[in-house]
């Protein structure tokens, strides 16, 4: 290799070994002053220090060899390292602020504390007259259109839901046996468009859940039908033909 038009010996750091002779008569032997240059590192070490003989040369550029090599082994790694820590530095702060704790909002002055509660509302599903009346007659009512009449109009007639532990208050002739009319509880005879006079109030709890028929009481004549008439107003329920067995009677009542 040619440096400034001299020509030596050519040192590689892999492999230390002379270079071929260059054969004389070419144009770079003859601008060659025929001086043989070594290495830098040879050189400073044959100035300073009377240079090496053939088997140190050759372990001192091995070993120098070894060093670039590594050298820039470890700038790649050093590199690569600095890369995988400072993505792993990103993926842990992602990570911190995926798994910081949510912190509930300060209740403002004067809200209203929420409740540790559930509220179960019944089941409610407002129904067509046509609707009300082919579930009475599914649940063998006679006279049906006079049963449908006993709703107000006016008023929702609701498919409601019956679970376990509701209660069911009835007015019961004396010496008679339960009806189909239910009611809730401290509603008056009148309000359901009945005579009070010969009934007695018995109080039933659901142990199996049903369906009933729950509407506002109608006005209804008197004379009709013995024991039956009056305002109307308040709430009454229609029973399924299984009810009796899906109840247990509250003792006293």
């Amino acid at each position: 290799m040619a440096d400034n038009g001299t020509v030596g010996r050519v040192h590689t750091m892999m492999c230390p070994k002379h270079a071929p002779e260059i054969p004389p008569g070419t144009p770079e032997m003859r601008a060659w002053d025929g001086v043989q240059s070594g290495s830098p590192a040879e050189e400073y070490l044959k100035s300073a220090r009377g240079g090496l003989d053939p088997v140190r040369a050759d372990s001192f550029h091995y070993q120098q060899a070894l060093s670039l090599q590594d050298g820039i082994i470890n700038e790649i790694i050093g590199a690569g390292l600095g890369h995988v820590l400072k993505l792993g530095a990103k993926l842990l702060g992602a990570a911190k602020g995926i798994a910081k704790p949510v912190v509930a909002p300060k209740p403002t002055a004067g809200a209203t504390k929420p409740v540790n509660s559930v509220v179960v509302a019944k089941l409610r599903q407002k129904i067509s007259p046509e609707e009300h009346r082919a579930w009475l007659e599914k649940n063998g009512y006679r006279n049906v259109d006079d049963h449908v009449k006993s709703a107000n109009s006016a008023k929702p007639v609701e498919l409601v839901q019956f679970n376990k532990g509701d209660e069911i208050s009835m007015y019961v002739r004396d010496g008679g046996t339960p009806g189909s009319y239910g009611t809730s509880s401290g509603t008056s005879p009148s309000s359901l468009a009945i005579d009070g006079t010969g009934r007695h109030l018995e109080v039933y709890v659901v142990d199996t859940p049903f369906k009933a028929i729950q509407s506002t009481a109608g006005p209804f004549p008197t004379g009709v039908y013995p024991g039956v008439g009056g305002p109307g107003g308040g709430v009454q329920y229609q029973l399924p033909s299984v009810w009796q067995h899906s109840v247990s009677k509250v003792p006293g009542s």
